[in-house]
């Protein structure tokens, strides 16, 4: 018989644990339960392999004893035996058979147990390389995400890099829209005040042109009568010249505001288109 942790036995166990599959318990257990399943069984291998020792023992002697016995019957013969020692070698015999065949159990349940060990070692052997491919792919995953994680925060950085260009470029453009309007309203400020003005000093010319029209044709009449008494007498003659010299300076009063009306409605409206000119190249600018 193939005694237990022999080569023979290990090979033989080897195989048989190859071909065995693993119990659905075994297979399901955790660590730590794997590991009491393991003490525990290694515990009871411990106290069989003790029973087994003391009953290799105890067969041993008893195997002794029936060949002691059998020597001395055949010594002296089965008839010469006494009815005692008959007796005791059966009963030598039967104990012998009843430690073969305790022996044979035992190690029935010795293979038995070792093939339990072989059995949760490979499942604690397939946790455990589970346990490692968990851990792999569980690192592989991490870094993936820490790669993620690093790519997305870079992104953000970017992005708040532009967003902050954005930001400083609008305040530029708010701050010349802001000139801009500052520079249309004072502008605007401008044409209205010269037009106010403008206004102001056409209405006075006209005003003066106006009077002085009213001056010539009160001149003008004066001339008709003077030239209607003209033949009356020098002194209305004289009077005539004077009224002559005050009709010709009026006329070149009223050449003199004319030209100065002119001159002014000119520059009123070169000032107005420059203004307005500004003004679309601000708008322009503005609208850009």
């Amino acid at each position: 018989m193939e005694q237990p942790g022999s080569p023979a036995h290990s090979v033989a166990s080897e195989s048989e644990s190859k071909s065995v599959k693993v119990p659905s318990a075994i297979a399901k257990a955790g660590r730590d339960e794997l590991q009491k399943m393991l003490m525990d069984t290694l515990k009871k291998i411990k106290s069989r392999d003790k029973k087994l020792a003391e009953a290799s023992s105890a067969l041993k002697q008893k195997q002794a004893e029936c060949e002691k016995l059998k020597s001395t019957a055949r010594t002296a013969g089965d008839e010469a035996l006494p009815e005692e020692l008959r007796q005791r070698l059966d009963e030598a015999e039967r104990a012998r058979d009843d430690a073969e065949q305790r022996l044979q159990q035992l190690q029935q349940s010795h293979d038995d147990a070792m093939q339990e060990i072989e059995r949760r070692d490979a499942a604690r052997d397939s946790e455990r390389e589970d346990a490692k491919v968990f851990a792999k792919s569980t690192q592989d995953a991490l870094l993936a995400a820490q790669d993620r994680i690093d790519e997305i925060q870079a992104q953000l950085k970017a992005t708040e890099e532009a967003a902050a260009a954005a930001r400083s470029e609008t305040e530029d453009l708010q701050a010349r829209a802001d000139a801009l309007d500052a520079q249309v309203r004072s502008y605007k400020s401008a044409m209205e005040a010269m037009a106010e003005a403008n206004d102001e000093e056409t209405g006075e010319l006209r005003r003066e042109l106006d009077f002085a029209r009213a001056e010539l044709d009160r001149s003008l009449a004066e001339v008709a009568t003077l030239k209607g008494e003209i033949s009356g007498s020098q002194q209305e003659t004289e009077r005539t010249g004077a009224a002559l010299e005050e009709l010709s300076a009026a006329r070149d009063q009223i050449r003199c505001l004319e030209d100065a009306l002119r001159d002014s409605n000119d520059a009123a409206r070169a000032r107005a288109s420059e203004l307005e000119a500004a003004t679309e190249e601000a708008e322009r600018e503005r609208s850009a």
